[in-house]
């Protein structure tokens, strides 16, 4: 690896040009620091280290731009050697920490069910957003549309119980 690389350049380059098409690059830029610093602080893998001959280890931000371009990109492990310069081997160190590590670090937070508390606030954000939870449900009559002239016994028979069926469910939602 050449010494005289500024990686912090390099870097800033490679998320400028993965956030370009994007119309949030700060709120992203933001998330994905808070990403790295999450493991920085939680894993001493992803801090930067100086090894025995007193050269920079790999940055977290390579670490973690390798990872997520893999997974974003579904790109195999030796596509980022050449384009963050890690090796295949120690991309694939990088992804088995980064999952064991967004388990840890998040995993209270965001893999979980969602509960009450969760859902109210999705449903209000919904809202805000044009969505109403009680138009979500298609009319029943969409469903199986009824025959307009029934020709055989069979099928009068079904046009009536289809009515009458189609009367109570709208008589139930009228009194909900």
């Amino acid at each position: 690896m050449d010494s005289n690389i500024n990686f912090d350049t390099l870097l800033d380059q490679i998320i400028d040009e993965e956030l370009e098409d994007n119309t949030d690059e700060e709120v992203i830029r933001y998330l994905f620091l808070r990403f790295v610093e999450a493991f920085t602080n939680h894993d001493e893998y992803f801090q930067m280290r100086v090894d025995a001959k007193r050269r920079n280890d790999l940055s977290p931000l390579q670490k973690c731009i390798g990872v997520l371009r893999i997974l974003a990109y579904g790109l195999p492990v030796d596509s980022v050697n050449e384009y963050i310069q890690i090796a295949e081997i120690t991309v694939v160190e990088c992804l088995q920490r980064f999952v064991s590590d967004i388990c840890a670090i998040f995993g209270d937070e965001y893999l979980r069910r969602p509960n009450d508390e969760d859902t109210r606030r999705l449903l209000q954000m919904g809202a805000i957003c044009g969505f109403s939870a009680d138009d979500i449900y298609l009319e029943f009559a969409t469903f199986v549309n009824t025959i307009s002239m029934p020709k055989g016994e069979k099928r009068k028979l079904f046009v009536e119980r289809q009515e009458s069926i189609r009367k109570d469910v709208e008589c139930s939602n009228l009194d909900s």
